[in-house]
């Protein structure tokens, strides 16, 4: 097993992974900035890098790509620590050109240059055609280059080569609410949520899946359940729509008020002021 730690340039603990079947993986949520990435593997000597995280799409996820330390002597290497088993076969299939193509996508993607990413993850693929990571960081490409089937098609075929992996289904339900097509991005995102339990990003969007099916009720306890698992992801747009819709106008001025506390500028806070100020007059006419 691979352990990898993330810390800050502090030195303060940000997170910790383990890895069994891939030198490819991501820390979710992790905001943008420089951090110290140590990675520990039976038989090498621990390595210890910095990488600068450069968000691609909602802070959803960061793409880092291992480098194992240089092997341990055979005096040193003995066994493996208790209870860790040694790499598997796929690690170890993982073809240098494979990584140096990884690497340049990251940072391609990081210079804002997503056809290069692309072009990158593509030759990746091509020498080490069992990557579903990076199929899934070239639908994320793919989306920035405005290309929706192309990442669709990326996706499906990252879920084909690895079906347990939450974001990709999480990745695909976004495409699938942008087509309009809300029952097959549920079916997703439950997939995701059985893969990942409490995900405050999959239970906002089943949320979004169910208000454009105006069923209100079960989109509001997946909004509210967002809100307390995963702060960030607190759609109030959305359950003031559905409160409005529900006859409870009350609570929709509420949720109004919690969006322009996080977003006070811009063409939507303007829009929401407009309707707040209609609803405030409707609740208390005397009181315009």
């Amino acid at each position: 097993m691979i352990h990898v730690t993330l810390n800050t340039m502090a030195g303060n603990f940000v997170a910790r992974v383990t890895l069994s079947d891939s030198l490819v993986f991501r820390f979710h949520n992790v905001s943008n900035g420089n951090y110290v990435v140590r990675v520990e593997a039976p038989g090498h000597q621990p390595a210890v890098t910095v990488i600068e995280v450069a968000s691609y799409i909602q802070r959803e996820e960061t793409f880092v790509v291992l480098t194992l330390g240089p092997p341990l002597k055979d005096r040193e290497a003995g066994l493996p620590p208790s209870g860790q088993p040694t790499i598997s076969a796929g690690e170890l299939a993982v073809p240098d050109e494979a990584r140096r193509h990884l690497e340049r996508a990251r940072r391609e993607s990081e210079g804002n240059n997503p056809q290069a990413a692309v072009r990158h993850l593509q030759n990746a693929v091509a020498a080490y055609p069992p990557l579903p990571e990076a199929y899934n960081s070239m639908a994320i490409e793919y989306l920035r280059l405005g290309k929706p089937e192309e990442a669709k098609a990326a996706l499906e075929r990252s879920i084909e080569l690895n079906p347990d992996v939450a974001v990709t289904h999480r990745n695909l339900a976004q495409i699938l609410l942008s087509e309009e097509r809300p029952d097959e991005a549920i079916a997703s995102l439950r997939r995701s949520l059985e893969l990942e339990e409490e995900n405050g990003r999959s239970l906002m969007l089943l949320g979004e899946a169910h208000l454009s099916k105006n069923q209100h009720g079960e989109a509001v306890d997946f909004f509210e359940k967002a809100s307390r698992i995963s702060p960030e992801d607190h759609s109030h747009l959305g359950l003031a729509r559905c409160y409005l819709a529900l006859g409870r106008p009350g609570e929709a001025l509420e949720e109004l008020r919690g969006f322009l506390e996080l977003e006070p500028k811009g063409d939507r806070a303007e829009s929401v002021r407009r309707l707040i100020a209609h609803l405030e007059s409707e609740l208390d006419p005397l009181n315009p």
